[in-house]
């Protein structure tokens, strides 16, 4: 039997824009699924290339009159397609038909990059902030840079932050880590206190590029402890694939091995997460960060670099996070070494929100928007 429409549900349709990897895609599908289990029955769409973005119109059904994207200019510059212009031309070719265009915008340009780099950014996202008939962001921060870098007033932009959401806890995996031994240095039991050990392991979660924090964090743990591993938790991005070995060449200089996982399914992520790790997340330049919610939904307590972000966020989730300043990591680490519990979350701090509460806070904007078309 199929059942009837949502009010104005057939007027909306979701995109999901980007390969299936990519962490904009995942949270977009992740979304939309999370929609439709709660009654969403207008369109979901997929465009793995956004270079060829510009046949979506062709195929939506014809009663739609909201198009709602999850964008970032990386993606465009991934799938070497102009930005400002694919996306462009796609609003035009959506005007025509009478479908207005929604998005939410991703890794917001910051003014500490290369100039010629923010200049070419910052007219990318004020371009398309324009071209929207509504802007959603996932942070206050991401939408102080718009601002700040971009131009694009606040009162336009809107925040919805990413969802958090609780990882399966029981049973643990034995082994999460595939390389060898297990790593000391951390119990795996939140409620453990453990002793001081020689040898931990630091991981941090997400993809590898410039700027991620790998570098700060082999540099600042020069020494630290014999046998000392740092380990990263996901793959070198596309751009990067050098990464990996000029890391390994800084760990050996600095006395500490370096590893890298590669990708991790999302079936063995939590083994990974709740593995005996002192969790680390050292960006300072991030607009947003599901992998830092990932090491807080795997009830983790991450030691997090203090910037904007990372207070912002441990000010909505008093106690989810350890913030340090530069310098400050190596006496973290040694901490956490010696008071294992220190990276664990209590068992009953609130967390969130979800990624149900989330698709249902952007449910509830598709709709308003249409009702208003």
């Amino acid at each position: 039997m199929t059942l009837p429409l949502q009010p104005a549900d057939d007027h909306i349709a979701v995109g999901t824009v980007g390969p299936a990897a990519n962490g904009i895609s995942i949270l977009a599908r992740r979304l939309a699924a999370s929609a439709r289990a709660q009654g969403f029955a207008g369109t979901v769409v997929d465009e793995p290339d956004p270079a060829r973005l510009a046949g979506l119109p062709a195929r939506l059904p014809p009663p739609v009159r909201l198009v709602h994207l999850h964008v970032s200019d990386w993606l465009f510059a991934d799938a070497a397609a102009d930005p400002a212009a694919t996306l462009g031309g796609l609003r035009r070719d959506l005007a025509r038909r009478g479908v207005r265009l929604a998005l939410t915008l991703h890794d917001a340009p910051q003014g500490a990059d290369d100039p010629a780099l923010v200049r070419r950014r910052s007219g990318t996202y004020r371009e398309w902030a324009r071209s929207a008939v509504d802007v959603v962001v996932s942070s206050d921060h991401e939408r102080s840079l718009l601002r700040e870098v971009a131009g694009v007033p606040g009162s336009a932009v809107s925040v919805i932050p990413l969802p958090i959401d609780p990882l399966p806890i029981d049973p643990l995996p034995i082994d999460p880590l595939p390389f060898g031994p297990r790593p000391t240095g951390v119990a795996t039991d939140p409620g453990a206190r453990g002793s001081r050990t020689a040898a931990p392991t630091v991981a941090v979660f997400g993809f590898l590029y410039p700027g991620k924090g790998h570098r700060e964090v082999l540099d600042e743990l020069a020494g630290l402890a014999p046998g000392l591993t740092v380990l990263a938790v996901g793959q070198p991005s596309q751009r990067h694939p050098e990464l990996p070995a000029e890391l390994t060449r800084l760990a050996r200089d600095n006395a500490i091995d370096f590893r890298v996982a590669g990708f991790v399914p999302d079936a063995d992520l939590a083994g990974y997460l709740r593995a005996p790790v002192v969790p680390v997340a050292p960006q300072t330049r991030i607009c947003a960060s599901a992998s830092l919610n990932a090491w807080i939904g795997a009830g983790r307590r991450p030691l997090v670099a203090a910037g904007r972000y990372a207070q912002e966020l441990a000010g909505r989730l008093p106690g989810a996070v350890r913030l340090y300043r530069p310098g400050g990591l190596r006496e973290e680490v040694r901490r956490a070494m010696e008071e294992p519990a220190r990276t664990w979350l209590p068992a009953d701090l609130p967390v969130g929100p979800t990624t149900p509460a989330v698709a249902a806070a952007y449910l509830a904007r598709w709709r308003r928007l249409v009702a208003g078309c």
